[in-house]
């Protein structure tokens, strides 16, 4: 009798925990910010593509800028960090720093860039959409724009 209360309670965890997994979705990768370093190589004013020429308009910007005009006082502020850093709080890649993410980068508008930005992915919208690539719209923009 006692063998048999310890199966069933194994059964009823086996289950329990099967049924768990069954009902678990794969969330797939995960996507990790690496900071707009990263971006510059392709993105420079030497580019063959004039689309692509955009990094340097970028660092004169007001959303380069947005970590430099934060207040002493708030630059600890999660509040306004979500908005004048890049990727506050979220995964990014082990050898980017917090100070790498400083500022609205890139990624604050196109996503995390671990999974899209080697050029062979970046080359092929389909392709690049699928590993994260955002492009960004009024929502976007509307997360801190509000």
């Amino acid at each position: 009798m006692r063998w048999a209360a310890v199966w069933a309670i194994w059964a009823i965890l086996a289950g329990t925990l099967a049924a768990g997994a069954a009902d678990r979705v794969d969330s797939g990768p995960v996507f990790r910010y690496l900071g707009a370093k990263w971006c510059k190589p392709c993105h420079n004013r030497n580019s063959p593509n004039p689309k692509l020429r955009v990094f340097h308009g970028w660092e004169g910007s007001a959303h380069a800028k947005a970590w430099e005009v934060l207040p002493d006082e708030d630059k600890d502020n999660p509040v306004c960090l979500r908005c004048h850093t890049t990727g506050y709080g979220l995964p990014r890649r082990a050898d980017t720093r917090p100070e790498d993410l400083r500022g609205v980068q890139c990624e604050a508008c196109h996503g995390p860039g671990s999974h899209y930005f080697p050029w062979r992915i970046m080359k092929d919208p389909v392709v690049s959409r699928e590993r994260g690539l955002v492009i960004p719209d009024r929502d976007v923009c509307m997360r801190c724009h509000w």
